[in-house]
């Protein structure tokens, strides 16, 4: 997965359109993305989490459309 550099209050667009895409897929797709994400290395994961939490803003841990 590429990561792009953004500053700390801006949210990567594509992590928006990742999860836009996302949001429609069937069960198997989902599982599928799920192994993918567990070959990420951890840089890419800290930019995930990094996006995630500017975008949770209630810290609930869930993102709500």
């Amino acid at each position: 997965m590429e990561t792009s550099t953004t500053s700390n209050n801006r949210i990567d667009p594509n992590v928006i359109k990742s999860l836009s895409e996302f949001k429609g897929v069937s069960y198997l797709k989902k599982e599928a993305m799920n192994i993918l994400v567990k070959t990420l290395k951890e840089k890419e994961i800290l930019h995930l989490k990094t996006q995630f939490e500017q975008i949770d803003k209630d810290q609930t841990g869930m993102i709500n459309a």
